[in-house]
């Protein structure tokens, strides 16, 4: 059986010329993207933000150590999966 195309007639497939006028291989450089900038954006930033003693003031305390760690047992426990667990609540993959 030989492949065929919408109407019943055998498909037909032809070679596409290159694109490339020239051998150098600069005339193939892409014009968009990550190479139309060698310098991203995010790479001319002006450097790290220093806050104002003024915006330290504002801030909020950071929060002690054992309630970041039991926050963080919380969000693990929320997210993990319980077909991971055994009868104890243990994870069972290491």
């Amino acid at each position: 059986m030989m492949p065929s195309g919408k109407d019943g007639s055998e498909q037909q497939f032809s070679i596409q010329p290159h694109p490339a006028k020239t051998n150098d291989p600069s005339d193939m450089q892409e014009t968009g993207g990550m190479r139309s900038n060698p310098m991203p954006e995010g790479m001319m930033a002006p450097g790290p933000m220093i806050p104002t003693p003024e915006m330290v003031h504002s801030m909020d305390a950071p929060a002690p150590r054992d309630e970041m760690h039991a926050r963080a047992a919380e969000l693990n426990k929320i997210v993990m999966n319980p077909l991971m667990l055994d009868e104890a609540g243990n994870d069972t993959i290491r």
